[in-house]
């Protein structure tokens, strides 16, 4: 259950993430604009800067490449800030697109002499600038949807999928925390009514263990069958003791605190190391590295039931 839980949640994670960056058609198309015209303007100041270069290297005047002067101080704007401050009217596309093509024509005409080099440079610049007309005459009157229809736009397009995930998630979510509540509470788990006697079967594991750990220690040069028999022993152990203790851990938890719980868990989680170490030593048929594997392992779950024994008698 507290699987199936994680995988609605991250199935919800996933269609929010797909559908809740989306935008409108409107919007998609603004910015597709805004785009276009940026990267045409850049192309333009590009090819400008280059023949500003050539002016300067080729020992011309400034020219039309001189900074720009700034506007005289205007009395009227000084005595009516009022006026001043209210924004000129937004232009049709047709006096933009008229405003940019004179602009155009006005710096397309030139009087002045210069040199081959200089005069390709500055006819790449000007055929830049008659690319940029057209989308930034699109773009200047263009007008940008408000909040309210931005967020129509935008639920029409990616609301409802980004709902159904905010809703799995929320699901997801529920179903992960009433499984783990469930396991917390013994519910579910290694017995019939679902509860696990976690001191009787730490103290078993260990007794085994220990039992386990003192006939590898009386096998001086073990036969493969011994070697075969200690596998399977660790294995049972592994199975039937140290997986339902680790699936029972919430249960534990619930019962001794956070506290209790860690000072168990370590030495437990340790002899649960060794053990591993152990089987690993006798698949790589290292007999010495075995014996030691299983001794320190016995030591860990030693330590792992004392330290509950400890616990259970606070409560």
């Amino acid at each position: 259950m507290k699987n199936l839980g994680v995988l609605i949640l991250a199935v919800g994670v996933g269609v929010c993430a797909a559908y809740g960056g989306r935008n409108s058609d409107d919007m998609y198309d603004r910015i597709k604009m805004s785009g276009t015209a940026d990267l045409l303007a850049k192309q333009t100041q590009k090819a400008k800067t280059a023949y500003c270069e050539a002016r300067t290297k080729a020992a011309q005047p400034e020219g039309e490449c001189a900074p720009p002067k700034k506007p005289a101080a205007d009395a009227a704007k000084t005595a009516e800030p009022a006026k001043a401050a209210e924004k000129p009217a937004k232009p049709t596309y047709e006096e933009a697109l008229a405003a940019g093509k004179a602009a155009y024509k006005a710096l397309e005409a030139t009087t002045e002499t210069l040199s081959d080099p200089l005069r390709k440079a500055r006819a790449a610049w000007i055929a830049a600038a008659a690319k940029e007309v057209e989308p930034k005459a699109r773009l200047a009157a263009a007008t940008l949807p408000g909040p309210g229809d931005r967020f129509d736009g935008w639920l029409s397009v990616a609301g409802i999928p980004f709902l159904i995930g905010l809703l799995l998630i929320v699901g997801g979510a529920m179903v992960s925390r009433k499984a783990i509540k469930a396991d917390m509470a013994g519910e579910s788990g290694g017995t019939a009514d679902g509860k696990v006697d976690f001191a009787l079967l730490l103290a078993q594991l260990r007794d085994d263990t220990a039992t386990l750990s003192a006939d590898a220690k009386e096998m001086e040069n073990p036969s493969e069958a011994e070697r075969d028999g200690v596998k399977v022993r660790i294995e049972q152990l592994q199975l039937n003791a140290i997986d339902p203790l680790v699936e029972a851990r919430h249960q534990l938890q619930n019962r001794i605190g956070l506290s209790g719980f860690a000072a168990v868990f370590s030495p437990l989680s340790a002899g649960e190391r060794k053990m591993n170490r152990a089987w690993s030593a006798l698949v790589d048929q290292h007999w010495p590295e075995t014996v030691v594997s299983l001794a320190a392992s016995s030591v860990q779950l030693a330590e792992a039931a004392d330290r509950l024994t400890e616990e259970l008698a606070k409560g």
